[in-house]
This record gives C-alpha cells, structure tokens and sequence, in this order.
C-alpha cells in the first residue's frame, strides 16, 4: 500500500514541479504530484528544491522517470530507475 505521508510543504513542492512540467509531458498536475508523492514518500526521497530549480530538461526527465516507473500500488520507483534529483544517498 502506498504512503501518503508527505508534508504540508513537500506537497506544495510536488505542485510547483508539477506545474513547471505538466504541459511538456502532457499529463495533469494532479497525477505528477501523486507520483512525486508516491516516490518520495515510498523508497526514493526526493531532492524537491534542487527539482524545482532544475533545468528544463533535467526537471522533465526525472519526473517522466517518476511518473513511467513508480508502481501504483506500493509507491516504490521499478526498472531500476534512480532520478537525478534522489536525495543523497539514494541509489
């Protein structure tokens, strides 16, 4: 089962990373954010400022890494995907 455990301001991260790439990867805001959530909070924790500062094309290849690989039913990243914002320490 998933954890939905993020925090207040984790959760306005998710939805200013979301909102600076939905148009470009197509997708609503609310299920990137729920994929960065599920990441985050389930195995792989996030670099979110350093995700929110990133380049374009760093931002949009992480969260389409996310989005492709995070398993919808326990919230852990598959297919041995590590994005380039996980937290240090992450691998």
């Amino acid at each position: 089962m998933v954890n939905w455990g993020a925090n207040e301001a984790e959760r306005l991260l998710f939805a200013e990373i979301a909102k600076n790439v939905c148009d470009d990867l197509r997708l609503d805001v609310l299920s990137i954010m729920m994929a960065l959530e599920a990441c985050h909070c389930n195995g792989c924790p996030l670099d979110l400022e350093g995700l929110k500062a990133a380049g374009k094309a760093d931002a949009i290849h992480d969260v389409a890494g996310i989005v492709v690989n995070v398993n919808r039913n326990e919230g852990h990243l598959e297919n041995h995907f590590v994005p380039r914002f996980a937290a240090k320490g992450v691998a």
